[in-house]
């Protein structure tokens, strides 16, 4: 064979084909990996406030931050944020679904979720102790009455103003009474504990009072826990003590018996929440409300208190009122969530909402609702509330005997929208009418199906008779 220089470039020709594919391939699988989507990873944060939900999102993509939300998994209903850059975006949304999912829009195979967490953030405030808290109770205004009024005074108590400044964290503080036995301060440890109060307290301005023993006495006004033995050099830590006072009376004649140190009541807010219904039986399609009534019966009062009732999914939701605060939209799944703030000791609110029972359901509709305060432990749930919604009556055909006279059904009057202003609307999808049923129907459509097959084998055996005939 002959090796002419065609053969060789042609040769040469193929081999740079061969090693471009190469190149092209291992390109195609570096870029892939160097571009490939990595999931973002969404977590749930505490919640900024009754009606949000706080998340934060981590993009490790450095090419296109949008991302696309929904609360279903098919991602029904989406929106999509741009966060604008990569790491780690905190961002708010407004309470839906128990779960959040999300993908990055240009690629929607990569998908994260999270679940919702709706615990409050702890409010931020300011700590301190010792020494610097001490100091800054007292140039707040936190003293104990003037120690030359004391001289001489015959009163059976005394008081003390606590000042705790806005923006603090709440702080425990003491206010006890001792009795001199021996007439003087010193030494400490043999002054007795006579009356004291000890409770933690949040901003703001408190009246003290400790009752006094009928001899010459020593009132201190201290931070933290009651102190019932003074250290016999100082008395009170000295970082501790705010104010005190004492009188020069006369001499104890016998020591008194110590008054057992008080539990302090705990000042916390205790809801009660109950719910009635308007009626207890009501035909199909017919009107009628809910009424919750939120009650506070502990001795604080409760702050931010949010309210929600999951109504049953066959009812409608017209309206929603409470007699304080406000409510939001009615939510996925007939969800009511009401914010009527704050409710005082001894106080109450009310959520009433008004429902239409669906023209084809009957049976018993119940639901109940929960009640839940900033400051309260735990969430209070309602007692349930049943009622029957009763179809026979609507479905009932006038009588048609001859002895009976015509009778007339009972006209149902409209339903009336209600502007946004007065109301938050729920309303149920409707659906196409039902066609698959009724009277002869069926019928024309056979007669007609077999019209067309009877025309199509007559032209079928006209044409092929035509066939032979040639």
């Amino acid at each position: 064979m002959r090796f002419t220089t065609t053969t060789y470039h042609r040769r040469a020709a193929r081999t740079a084909l061969a090693l471009m594919s190469i190149a092209v391939l291992m390109l195609t699988i570096s870029v892939g990996t160097v571009f490939a989507w990595s999931a973002p990873t969404l977590t749930a944060t505490c919640a900024v406030d009754a009606n949000h939900y706080s998340w934060q999102i981590g993009l490790p993509q450095e090419a296109d931050y949008n991302i696309q939300f929904s609360w279903s998994s098919d991602f029904s209903n989406p929106w999509t944020q741009d966060f604008g850059s990569q790491g780690n975006h905190a961002f708010d949304t407004v309470r839906g679904g128990a779960i959040l999912y999300a993908r990055w829009l240009s690629d929607s195979n990569v998908t994260t979720s999270a679940s919702a967490n709706g615990e409050p953030c702890a409010p931020e405030c300011v700590t301190l102790s010792g020494a610097a808290l001490r100091d800054a109770l007292k140039e707040a205004g936190s003293n104990v009455a003037d120690p030359q009024s004391a001289n001489g005074s015959s009163a059976t108590d005394w008081h003390a103003t606590l000042v705790v400044p806005q923006g603090f964290c709440d702080v425990q503080v003491s206010y006890s009474s001792y009795s001199l036995p021996g007439g003087l301060l010193h030494p400490f440890e043999d002054q007795v504990l006579f009356d004291n109060v000890t409770n933690t307290y949040g901003p703001g301005t408190y009246d003290l009072v400790v009752a006094l023993p009928d001899c010459r006495w020593q009132v201190d006004l201290y931070t933290g826990d009651v102190i019932a033995v003074l250290n016999p050099t100082y008395g009170h830590p000295v970082d501790r003590l705010i104010d005190w006072s004492a009188n020069e009376g006369p001499l104890c004649k016998e020591e008194p018996t110590p008054t057992p140190t008080p539990t302090p009541t705990p000042r916390t807010p205790d809801l009660d929440i109950s719910k009635s219904a308007s009626v207890d039986e009501i035909g199909a399609g017919g009107s009628y409300s809910y009424k919750l009534t939120v009650e506070n019966n502990g001795n604080a009062r409760a702050i931010d208190v949010a309210v929600w009732d999951e109504v049953d999914p066959s009812l409608t939701v017209d309206k929603v009122v409470a007699s304080q605060g406000s409510c939001d939209p009615v939510g996925p799944d007939n969800k009511v969530t009401c914010d009527v703030v704050d409710i005082a000791p001894k106080g109450s609110a009310t959520v009433t909402i008004y429902v239409t029972t669906d023209a084809d359901t009957c049976g018993i509709v119940k639901n109940f609702a929960k009640a839940h305060a900033e400051n309260e432990v735990d969430n209070t749930r309602s007692d349930q509330v049943s009622v029957t919604v009763n179809c026979k009556e609507n479905s009932e055909s006038p009588s048609t005997s001859p002895s009976s006279s015509p009778s007339t059904a009972p006209s149902r009057t409209p339903r009336t929208s209600h502007s946004p202003e007065e109301s938050v609307k729920a309303g149920h999808g409707g659906g196409l009418p039902d066609t698959s049923t009724g009277s002869g129907t069926g019928l024309p459509a056979a007669w007609g199906a077999l019209l067309v097959i009877s025309s199509a084998v007559f032209v079928t055996a006209r044409r092929r008779g035509e066939v032979r005939a040639r």
